[in-house]
């Protein structure tokens, strides 16, 4: 099987059997996305975000050095995901870091902003107090509509 494949991959394809090599190869991923109703047919929001920055690609080439471009990416890509889970990253990037020196290392990935609103509502008060600059009012905790 290994020889036929490894022969095939030598030969120019025609059109048809590029097509249905392709459609062969998503078989798995079709039957996935049947399967479970929460995955999208398309991937448009990942396709915006990378759009922009390969849009910043010829503004981010006049980093000094490879670090700074390296802090710098991670940094958009955080900024990207808030906004992919519609969290402000500005809230986000502030409550993380004042967190983040009291977290576990082995559990950091509950600080990712995906997870950050579960995690963040199941902080102790001692957590709470950490993530909340003094120079703010008291947290009022969840807003509830009265309607």
């Amino acid at each position: 099987m290994d020889e036929a494949k490894q022969e095939r991959a030598a030969e120019p394809r025609g059109r048809i059997e590029t097509a249905l090599n392709y459609a062969t190869n998503l078989h798995d991923a079709r039957r996935a996305f049947l399967a479970d109703p929460r995955l999208k047919l398309h991937n448009n929001d990942s396709e915006r975000e990378l759009r922009s920055l390969k849009k910043g690609l010829d503004n981010w080439m006049h980093f000094e050095t490879k670090a700074g471009l390296e802090v710098y990416t991670v940094y958009r890509s955080l900024i990207a995901s808030c906004a992919l889970h519609r969290l402000n990253p500005y809230d986000y990037l502030e409550e993380v870091l004042r967190l983040v020196r009291h977290w576990p290392a082995d559990r950091f990935v509950e600080l990712a902003p995906k997870h950050w609103l579960t995690t963040r509502a199941g902080l102790d008060e001692r957590l709470r107090r950490v993530i909340h600059p003094p120079w703010r009012r008291p947290d009022p905790g969840p807003i509830i509509n009265a309607a």
